[in-house]
């Protein structure tokens, strides 16, 4: 028989034995049993560990990519931020610790690459950012190693990976690719801890953002005739690509979407 915890979209059964061990270690009061305490960090700080409490569960999210922008007067839309990693796991502590909360990547505009989002930290153990979303080459990757591919030309942004090390780590959904003349629509975004940004479209359709399975879901890609790409969700979502732009001037104010900003969440007994 075990004890089921919900940690933000993910449930976690803690078995008898590996709540016992949790007790061992300190994560909870040497009484027994104990109350579920949480702190969810959304900018930079510091964490306080509380008396007798030896071990936490973590979970944190890099930040999202920015959406690239158009090129002004060419067949060319911008390509969807890739989303943030996350990685996961039980973490000892002797001591407060030091908590970073990634910003999430700028918006590009006029062809320019959308910014990549920050790494999110709990001490050393830190979760990458995104890439930012281009024109010529297609989405941003998604956080981490096991981050989705960026789509390239009109294709879906890829899956982000799952890892099998001791802290588990989840990469972050790919970008959509951005579309030309051929194929004339934007590519979805991938899915994965944070979901990567949809492309802009040209004349035909926009990507739709990637859904985040720990954190915020992609920003869709702007529609056709100079829409700009919405911002991507928080945590980590990637920001969507900045539409065609239809004519040689550069519209005031067109751009991107902006990545989201990370998190970091950590949960302890006492």
């Amino acid at each position: 028989m075990g004890c089921m915890v919900r940690l933000g979209f993910i449930a976690i059964l803690v078995s008898v034995s590996a709540y016992s061990q949790l007790l061992q270690s300190g994560g909870a009061s040497s009484g027994g049993g104990g109350t579920l305490h949480s702190q969810v960090f959304t900018s930079s700080g510091t964490w306080t560990q509380p008396a007798g409490v030896t071990a936490v569960y973590v979970q944190i999210i890099g930040a999202g990519g920015g959406g690239g922008g158009a090129y002004c007067g060419s067949y060319n839309s911008g390509g969807g931020g890739g989303g943030g990693s996350a990685i996961q796991g039980y973490v000892p502590v002797s001591g407060s610790v030091s908590v970073t909360v990634g910003s999430g990547g700028t918006a590009g505009s006029d062809g320019t690459v959308g910014g990549d989002g920050g790494q999110s930290c709990f001490g050393t153990l830190c979760a990458p950012g995104g890439k930012g979303g281009t024109v010529i080459n297609g989405g941003g990757s998604g956080g981490s190693d096991l981050g989705g591919a960026g789509g390239t030309m009109g294709t879906s942004g890829g899956t982000g990976g799952k890892g099998t090390s001791l802290y588990a780590m989840i990469g972050g959904g790919g970008g959509g690719g951005n579309c030309t003349a051929t194929p004339n629509s934007g590519g979805q975004g991938g899915y994965g801890a944070a979901g990567g940004g949809g492309a802009g479209g040209c004349s035909g359709t926009a990507g739709s953002g990637g859904l985040g399975v720990i954190g915020g879901n992609g920003g869709s890609g702007g529609a056709y005739s100079d829409s700009n790409g919405a911002n991507g969700t928080a945590p980590g979502g990637g920001g969507g690509g900045q539409a065609f732009i239809s004519s040689g001037t550069c519209p005031s104010g067109h751009q991107g979407g902006a990545g989201a900003r990370g998190e970091v969440r950590v949960y302890w007994w006492q």
